[in-house]
């Protein structure tokens, strides 16, 4: 009976975690991709609005993982590796070069982590006004937190919340 597994206690490989990462991650910016070209932010779809939305639902989705453990911390690194992945994929996608990868991805990195530590301070400090000052100074180019578009965004956290139950 030993080649009967109970594969819920099994623990996860570093390749099972990449896979489940990269499943969130992809719905995560099929999301984002949909809010920015759906008109509802009135704003022009381009690349910088669909990295801060996809940036936000991460680090959304980052806050989830917090109280879930090692799981939940191995999790968190997977989603943010795939982060990377995705961005440098989508960056050679649009022409970028070997040469000027490495300085956009570090400014693209510097960035994201920037963003992420912001709205996690917020998030784990239950302070509102800040979520929506950031969304609107990221997201949303400076734009107010009192702006409708900043609650059209922050409606999405709920979305993205339970992509972890799913």
């Amino acid at each position: 009976m030993s080649w009967l597994v109970d594969r819920s206690k099994k623990k996860r490989t570093d390749a099972e975690w990449r896979i489940r990462a990269l499943a969130i991650h992809d719905r995560l910016v099929a999301r984002a991709l949909e809010l920015a070209g759906g008109g509802r932010l009135e704003m022009e779809d381009g690349f910088d609005l669909r990295f801060d939305l996809v940036v936000l639902f991460v680090s959304r989705t980052l806050y989830a993982l917090n109280n879930r453990g090692d799981q939940g911390r191995r999790l968190q690194q997977a989603l943010w590796d795939a982060l990377f992945e995705g961005l440098d994929h989508s960056l050679r996608q649009r022409g970028v070069n070997d040469i000027r990868m490495a300085p956009r991805m570090r400014r693209l990195f510097r960035d994201a982590t920037g963003r992420r530590d912001a709205y996690l301070a917020a998030w784990r400090d239950g302070d509102d006004p800040a979520i929506r000052r950031a969304v609107g100074r990221n997201v949303l180019n400076g734009a107010a937190g009192d702006d409708p578009r900043v609650a059209v965004i922050i409606a999405e956290f709920e979305w993205a919340d339970g992509l972890l139950t799913k």
